[in-house]
């Protein structure tokens, strides 16, 4: 029997038996989609792609994800995108053992504490595109561990084309390159966007389509803006308590007990990585810059990297302890705190629907959708299982500049209704003369839906 070959079928049956435990957990008891807003937009457009080819070059949609996300979701619907989602965490966790399997115990451990952050092993149940982003930076940084230049850069290169923060991510790696005088991997990392502007002026015209449609540019007050340490808050709720105090522990470590100028400047890239994303966005929403919106989901990018810092850790710990056995009570206290009361753990509201989708699924029980439906909430299509690109399934700003198509049926929400299509309820009642057929709230009456029931012209 070749040495080490008892160890490295353990590993495969540990993985594959973690996987197995997490899949059962995701597509048996998880039926959220992490949020109401990106979450089911991305996963409709991802839906329709294989049919309205043009998302795999639309900035919104994020080509990248599109591409590689749309063959689990065309064939698949909302289980494809649950199965791609979770083969990004479970490969995201397996990036950070990877990163550390010089020492096993460590490894195993800081890729179960990946794992078993609780909104990264939620977000396996969402259209995000954050959990692509994350494992794609989390082996972009194995590969530059492991002298695989080229390679890195390349998956760095393709960040922005899954999420905007990549052109964040891009300059600290350039950094990293330079110091290492390996300065003709510098050109790498244009490499994907050269050839997504190359496709974009063949198909599309223009060489610059995605700068010129960026949807993020400028200052727009109705996202808002808010506190300076708004992001570093959440991340606890994002990371759980012992995997955030072990992260933050590690990074401390990281500066003051390495050795060589390599292991610095690997530990400075894993740092400025994370630090490059949490740091910006930061700065966007207490400014109210690019759309930001305060939204704190875009920490699951920098929860891989954290988790290595972790490790770092646990392997102080270990060796200042001589004490194995701190990694797998650290393991099962985590797990234990996972589903307890704490405020970090996951709660039956985060593995069911919203009170807001709930009560829409319960009015599209109760009505009968006319061929043409206007929807201000994407959940709507969603649950009618539509193609949003489907012209007769319509946003509801359409109605600001175009005649209705009768017969139709519009459901109003006093959301998104209100905040993305600037259409009010007074609108549709005083200006366009509608009568709602039906209007319900939820239980604490901060959400309502409003139906109008639109019979075709005599």
């Amino acid at each position: 029997m070749r040495p080490g070959y008892i160890s490295r079928n353990y590993l495969n049956i540990l993985f594959g038996t973690i996987a197995v435990l997490d899949l059962i957990f995701i597509f048996g008891f998880v039926n959220s989609t992490f949020d109401s807003g990106d979450s089911v937009v991305h996963y409709l457009q991802s839906a329709a792609a294989f049919k309205h080819p043009h998302y795999l070059l639309d900035h919104w949609a994020k080509p990248v994800f599109i591409l590689l996300s749309s063959g689990f979701t065309s064939i698949f619907s909302w289980n494809g995108m649950k199965l791609f989602n979770s083969i990004c965490i479970l490969t995201g966790s397996l990036g950070v053992y990877t990163y550390l399997r010089e020492k096993k115990l460590i490894a195993i451990s800081a890729a179960l504490l990946c794992l078993l952050s609780p909104k990264y092993l939620l977000a396996q149940s969402s259209g995000l595109t954050e959990p692509l982003f994350s494992t794609i930076l989390i082996w972009a940084l194995v590969a530059m561990k492991e002298s695989r230049v080229s390679l890195s850069c390349f998956l760095i290169s393709a960040l922005p084309f899954v999420r905007t923060e990549g052109w964040l991510i891009i300059p600290v790696f350039a950094l990293y390159i330079v110091l290492n005088k390996r300065w003709i991997h510098i050109l790498t990392l244009a490499s994907v966007t050269i050839i997504y502007c190359l496709i974009g002026w063949l198909v599309l015209k223009d060489f610059l389509w995605f700068f010129h449609s960026n949807p993020y540019q400028g200052v727009e007050k109705k996202y808002g803006s808010g506190d300076l340490n708004h992001f570093i808050n959440q991340l606890y709720f994002f990371m759980g308590l012992i995997p955030f105090v072990l992260a933050l522990a590690g990074i401390i470590i990281s500066w003051f007990y390495t050795k060589g100028r390599d292991t610095f400047l690997q530990n400075a890239l894993l740092f400025f990585s994370a630090m490059s994303i949490l740091v910006s966005h930061s700065i966007f929403w207490w400014q109210g810059w690019f759309h930001s919106m305060g939204m704190s989901r875009v920490l699951i990018i920098i929860i891989p990297v954290l988790s290595v810092f972790a490790g770092f850790t646990i392997r102080w710990l270990i060796e200042i302890s001589r004490q194995r056995l701190i990694a797998p009570v650290l393991i099962i206290a985590t797990t234990s705190m996972l589903f307890s009361s704490n405020k970090a753990a996951i709660s039956k509201r985060d593995i069911s629907l919203s009170e807001e989708q709930k009560l829409i699924e319960k009015v599209l029980d109760s009505i009968e959708v006319n061929s043409t439906l206007y929807y201000g909430n994407h959940f709507v299509p969603m649950a009618l299982n539509r193609d949003i690109d489907d012209p007769q399934t319509v946003e509801l700003n359409h109605l600001k500049t175009e005649k209705i198509n009768r017969p139709a049926t519009i459901i109003w929400d006093s959301y998104f209704a209100v905040t993305n299509h600037e259409v009010s309820s007074d609108y549709l009642e005083k200006e366009v003369g509608l009568i709602p057929t039906d209007i319900q709230s939820t239980s604490d009456g901060k959400y309502t839906v409003r139906v109008y029931q639109i019979e075709s012209p005599n």
